[in-house]
């Protein structure tokens, strides 16, 4: 037995130099899959997903876990496994794969393919639907008025999925890039608003605007090194995926009230408080996740339904550690990346997905054991 282990110890080690290349073999098909306008129901996907697999088990195969590390991951997969056979929703499981297989690598390294991808894909099929090579499907949504809006979707099942890839390729480039980001920053902003214009994207908006005052407000504050101001401007960032957990479900329980001002929000949310409202009246909120699987446009109010208030409470409290942990390395570039995901998943429900929101990788700064940040954040 020792002499077999010994056979296989140096081909690990040989392969573990390849550990980067194994778990970009895993994502970036993925990825690109999700940035082309991809979703898990069509094959390319389903096939990236398959094929990339073994690569994500080699990955991990060949990296070291300490046994504290190992009973987290085991009790986070129980936990997992448990709310999937609940209710068969699969939502979690790809990010618990992607999160532990990331150990020891670069990060930013990964976000920089990312971004490529993401910019590549989603420039390339947009410029084909729009020269008429490729569908270019149309939403009709109704004015106040009667007349209707006619919105193209340029290959995306909503426009809603295209304008958060805008806003997700701005806020990898603000956090790859960082003060070379600020030379362009008009022209992104000129930029957002014509999409906005033509995809009439609220949700998006909103959340590029939180990005516009954040990231300025940041760079004033470097600017003038206030500190005192800026440390309190990276702790209300690091509260807020709580914050906004909890006032999702404040709002939630206001809509059973029927009181003027919550129907004024509701309406603002587009129904998103009623339908969820009625969600928790027929499917009801447990401990560890309920049979009935439902997706809502708020992915708070989704996690808390399909895997329970203890699995909900410990991805707020995991996300939340790393962006503190993050807090304390000052790196405000990312922690802004991590806020405005945040503010995303109060009104939609795909940023649980590492396909769709790369930064979640950064979760496993919470995960994993490393203090001088071999992550390389």
């Amino acid at each position: 037995m020792e002499q077999e282990w010994s056979r296989v110890m140096p081909v690990r080690t040989y392969l573990k130099t390849f550990r980067e290349p194994f778990y970009l073999l895993f994502f970036i098909p993925q990825f690109a899959c999700v940035s082309w306008g991809w979703g898990s129901a069509d094959w390319p996907y389903r096939a990236a997903f398959a094929a990339g697999i073994p690569f994500l088990l080699l990955c991990m195969a060949c990296e070291e876990y300490s046994l504290r590390e190992a009973v987290k991951m085991a009790a986070f997969a129980v936990l997992i496994a448990w709310a999937y056979m609940q209710n068969r929703n699969r939502s979690l499981i790809l990010a618990c794969m992607a999160v532990y297989g990331v150990k020891g690598l670069d990060l930013k390294r990964i976000l920089r393919w990312a971004f490529w991808v993401m910019l590549i894909c989603m420039s390339l099929k947009v410029a084909l639907c729009a020269a008429g090579i490729l569908p270019n499907k149309v939403l009709e949504l109704p004015k106040e008025n009667g007349v209707m809006y006619m919105i193209p979707c340029y290959g995306y099942d909503t426009p809603n999925n295209l304008f958060f890839h805008l806003v997700t390729v701005v806020l990898m480039a603000m956090a790859l890039y960082g003060d070379a980001f600020r030379w362009p920053a008009l022209l992104v902003v000129l930029l957002m608003y014509g999409a906005y214009r033509v995809l009439i994207s609220r949700t998006g908006w909103l959340c590029f605007l939180a990005l516009a005052a954040l990231y300025l407000s940041a760079s004033y504050l470097h600017s003038k090194k206030k500190e005192g101001m800026l440390s309190v401007l990276r702790i209300l960032m690091v509260l807020s995926p709580a914050f906004l957990f909890l006032l999702n479900l404040f709002l939630i329980y206001l809509q059973r009230t029927g009181m003027r001002a919550i129907v004024v929000v509701n309406g603002l949310l587009n129904g998103r408080l009623f339908f969820a409202n009625e969600a928790f009246e027929n499917i009801g909120i447990s401990l560890l996740g309920s049979k009935n699987a439902v997706q809502l446009d708020m992915l708070y109010a989704t996690m808390l339904l399909n895997y329970g208030v203890l699995l909900s409470i410990i991805c707020i409290g995991a996300y939340s550690v790393a962006m503190w942990k993050l807090r304390k390395k000052k790196e405000d570039l990312l922690l802004i990346a991590m806020t405005v995901m945040a503010i995303y998943s109060f009104m939609e429900v795909n940023a649980i997905n590492p396909m769709w929101n790369p930064f979640l990788l950064y979760v496993s700064v919470t995960l994993f054991e490393t203090d001088d940040f071999t992550l390389k954040c």
